[in-house]
């Protein structure tokens, strides 16, 4: 009777053990490094199911598509963002230069705004883009337009990145900018970060920290953070922050928006090599000139 008393009480404690160490067990998960156990990643993200349309929470077409559903964690896998070169870039640079009549900006507008233009793999897909970009007015609104060479590498396709007269895009004319890869999707994402300057008169300065990610054919926006300074008569200036949900933070936690929205994501930084066309010599370019600038551009652009 005691063997047996003891054959039973070693069976129960095998079972116990084999429970605590099976792999469906949460304790033992791991959720991917700079995420908390048990808590969801702050950032969101959205995959578009039609690449070819920006996301239905798209306001009437005026403001640029809004992340809205939830990021999953960095995986931890390590990404090394790769730009394709040599005879495929040239030929898609080749590609770009070819079709200058589409992405150039029309006669009126090159005559009243200067022009800024870049290359670019902002995914990292393989298929370069050519960012036409201007800041203009008093209150410094930024417009840009992308175009990216299409899949039968034969032409080019228009990003889709909302335009409107009452909504200023994020200033992406710039040297250099954080970006948070999320490499836990089965194609990386890059967000990239830039701020918003914009003025209303002498009195009002606002500015809006902002993420954005290509994905497919549509740029993907998120707002970060916001800040407000305004000045009274007297020239006293009262300067307010708030996160993405309105609610009041510090000027600290503006600065860290970012980096806590996507703390779970690796930081990297990424370079720009901005055509600056203040003059309006790109549109007299011979073809094999363009062809050497945009090869510039190219060059200077990079995400390590």
């Amino acid at each position: 009777m005691k063997k047996l008393i003891t054959l039973i009480l070693t069976l129960c404690i095998c079972l116990s053990l084999a429970a605590c160490s099976s792999p469906d067990s949460g304790e033992n998960q791991d959720t991917g490094p700079g995420t908390d156990q048990g808590s969801s990643s702050q950032v969101e993200q959205q995959v578009p199911e039609d690449n070819n349309t920006p996301s239905d929470n798209t306001s009437n077409g005026s403001e640029m598509s809004e992340n809205n559903s939830e990021e999953p964690p960095y995986s931890g896998e390590e990404v090394s963002p790769q730009k394709i070169s040599g005879d495929e870039a040239s030929a898609q640079i080749q590609i770009i230069a070819d079709n200058l009549s589409v992405w150039l900006p029309a006669a009126d507008e090159l005559t009243y705004n200067s022009y800024n233009y870049a290359i670019t793999d902002l995914d990292f897909n393989g298929r370069i883009e050519i960012i036409v970009s201007s800041c203009q007015g008093t209150g410094f609104f930024t417009y840009s337009s992308i175009w990216q060479v299409n899949d039968t590498r034969d032409g080019l396709e228009e990003v889709s990145y909302a335009r409107s007269e009452e909504y200023s895009q994020p200033d992406i004319i710039v040297d250099t900018a954080d970006v948070y890869l999320n490499a836990a999707f089965d194609e990386p994402i890059y967000n990239y970060i830039f701020e918003d300057y914009l003025r209303n008169g002498a009195a009002e300065n606002y500015s809006t920290l902002m993420s954005i990610n290509l994905n497919g054919t549509s740029i993907y926006s998120n707002i970060l953070a916001t800040r407000q300074s305004v000045y009274d008569m007297e020239g006293n200036e009262t300067t307010t922050y708030e996160d993405q949900d309105g609610n009041e933070i510090t000027a600290e936690e503006y600065s860290a928006a970012p980096e806590n929205t996507f703390s779970s994501c690796k930081k990297l930084t990424a370079s720009f090599g901005w055509i600056y066309d203040s003059e309006g010599l790109i549109p007299t370019l011979e073809n094999a000139d363009l062809v050497q600038r945009l090869a510039e551009s190219y060059q200077g652009f990079n995400v390590e």
